[in-house]
Formats: structure tokens, C-alpha cells, sequence
């Protein structure tokens, strides 16, 4: 009885990753990732309409550049990194100047955040052992 049991978990795992990998993954356009973001950013930081537009203007242009930059296939993966990472720093001179104070500082906390979390990530992804050599190990 149990090793049906363990069967059909088998099974339905096994259908599960095969209907989870025959999905397309949809990547959003730099229009919806720059609208994405703006959205984001009125909410998080209560920018006024007239911030509302300079930021929206902002992340499309952003948007459209590191769009180019993936694109391009004469660059490595490190140089695309570069400038991408340039463009990100570019839009926080930008938005310095369009933000008050306390906008930019809450900004700037929510993106020191986000890279903790970036790193806590990688970490746990680096220290996660596949089980399946631990497995082969013990035999």
C-alpha cells in the first residue's frame, strides 16, 4: 500500500513539473515594466500628478535603454551588466531631483531592501544542497 501511495506522489509530481515547464514564460515589454514600476512608486512614496509624470517619463526611458541593452548581442554579459547598472544609477540622480527629501530616503530604503533580500536570496540558493547527490552519496 505504501509503495503505491509513494507511486502516484511520484506521479502527480511528475505531471506537476512537466505542466509547470510546458508554460511560456511572458516577459513584459519596457512599457509595462516602466508602467509596473511607476505604479509601484506613486503608491509607495504618495507622489503628487506632476511627479507622477516626470517619474513615469523617467522609468520608460530606463525602461527602453536596458531593453536595448539586453538585446544586444555584440555585448557580454558583464558589459551588459555595466551599463545597466549605470542606467539604474543615472535614474537615481533623476529622481533625486524630482522626489522631496523624504520621498528620496524612502526610496532609497526600500531599494537597500530589495538588495538584502537579492542577497539572502543568492545565499540560500548557494547553500541549498541537491538532495538527490546526498542521496547517491550515502549508496
Amino acid at each position: 500500500m505504501k509503495m503505491l501511495n509513494v507511486l502516484f506522489v511520484g506521479i502527480a509530481l511528475m505531471i506537476g513539473t512537466t505542466a509547470v515547464s510546458a508554460q511560456e514564460t511572458i516577459k513584459k515589454t519596457a512599457q509595462e515594466r516602466a508602467n509596473a514600476h511607476t505604479k509601484h512608486m506613486t503608491k509607495a512614496l504618495l507622489l503628487n500628478p506632476d511627479q507622477v509624470s516626470k517619474v513615469a517619463e523617467l522609468n520608460l526611458g530606463v525602461a527602453n535603454k536596458n531593453e536595448a541593452i539586453r538585446n544586444d548581442v555584440n555585448m557580454t554579459q558583464e558589459m551588459k551588466k555595466t551599463y545597466i547598472q549605470g542606467n539604474l544609477e543615472g535614474r537615481k540622480t533623476q529622481l533625486k531631483m524630482i522626489l522631496n527629501a523624504e520621498q528620496f530616503a524612502k526610496f532609497e530604503a526600500q531599494e537597500a531592501k530589495k538588495m538584502e533580500n537579492k542577497a539572502a536570496k543568492k545565499s540560500r540558493k548557494l547553500n541549498t544542497v541537491n538532495p538527490s547527490i546526498e542521496i547517491m552519496e550515502e549508496l
